[in-house]
């Protein structure tokens, strides 16, 4: 590929600018520049100028005074004020990557990974790299800790996962996530239902008239012990319901169906995801989990995943958790 002499020039700098940027930090060449006063001021409500000044190497994709002007009326006055600062942020940190990453680099890339932990996607084309819908339009500033990119338009962040809680969660218990990533969780001694088969539906209306008949609250998530599958990599073999607490109802057979059990205090390591309960999205939660067995030398006993959601809530706002149960 060539090298698309990033047909981004350097509007912004002059050679002899360039120079002197690589004696400052990113955040001195910005104020320097004199075309990135709206995000000068951002970071500073944001709390985030002494971040861009550390020693840590970054890359900074700098939306410039005219991208900023591109937003809706009020957009910046509004982000700037004190209530919206987690927003703002937000959006900030998806302006930055981890490490010095050249356009050299970028443009053999075809995503990367924001300081907020969002994804920005990456294209080369048309003589110019763009990070979503923004195009480059000067490239490799470089600076004492890392380099700036500048772009022509701010990135929005994709919306960040929201659990939407239809039933409370058993006292003590962590809520779900953080999203997209592997946590280390403590879980209390708890009481539960259990229902063993493989069908989820199945299961589901069984506990259901379990808790109904007993008159037992119904709680979130459910939980389904899984089990290794050839065609499907994991398939559920038990389901349970959770009680509000030990206390709760009492343990012992219920008919045929139902067995009410007192579970001990758990440690996972668990990979919450926003989405369908799909063998993809399963494989991709195991696979997380593994590396990170995998590096901490852990040891899973099993495996367990817990739906939070009903089916009335849309299947890509669902929030499951796939939980490697430690020894």
């Amino acid at each position: 590929m060539k090298t698309l002499a990033f047909a981004l020039g350097i509007a912004a700098f002059s050679g002899a600018s360039l120079n002197a940027a690589e004696e400052k930090n990113i955040v001195e060449t910005a104020v320097s520049a004199g075309s990135f006063k709206t995000l000068t001021a951002a970071l500073t409500a944001a709390g985030l100028v002494d971040t861009l000044k550390g020693n840590g190497t970054v890359t900074v994709f700098a939306p410039t005074d005219e991208a900023f002007a591109k937003l809706p009326p009020g957009t910046v006055e509004n982000l700037l004020k004190p209530e919206n600062k987690a927003m703002l942020i937000d959006i900030l940190t998806y302006h930055v990557v981890s490490g010095n990453v050249p356009s050299g680099t970028a443009i053999k890339l075809t995503e990367a990974t924001a300081l907020n932990n969002k994804k920005i996607k990456l294209e080369a084309k048309e003589g110019a790299l763009f990070l979503n819908t923004a195009k480059v339009t000067t490239a490799d500033v470089k600076c004492s800790n890392g380099v700036i990119h500048i772009i022509d338009a701010v990135l929005m962040p994709p919306a960040t996962e929201v659990y939407l809680s239809e039933s409370p969660l058993p006292q003590g218990w962590p809520a779900p996530g953080p999203y997209n990533q592997v946590t280390k969780k403590e879980y209390p001694a708890s009481r539960a239902a259990y229902s063993s088969g493989s069908s989820p539906n199945v299961g589901f209306w069984t506990l259901f008239q379990h808790i109904k008949r007993n008159d037992i609250p119904m709680t979130s998530p459910v939980e389904m012990k899984m089990k290794e599958d050839p065609e499907n990599g994991m398939a559920m073999e038990q389901m349970g319901f959770l009680y509000q607490s030990p206390e709760v109802g009492k343990a012992g057979a219920d008919g045929e169906a139902v067995i009410v059990r007192d579970v001990p205090a758990t440690t996972v390591l668990g990979y919450t995801w926003q989405g369908p309960r799909d063998g993809a999205e399963i494989a991709k939660a195991r696979a997380a989990i593994a590396v990170v067995l995998a590096e901490k030398k852990l040891v899973s006993t099993g495996y367990r995943l817990l739906g939070y959601n009903s089916p009335m809530v849309p299947s890509k706002k669902q929030t499951y958790e796939l939980q490697a149960l430690l020894k």
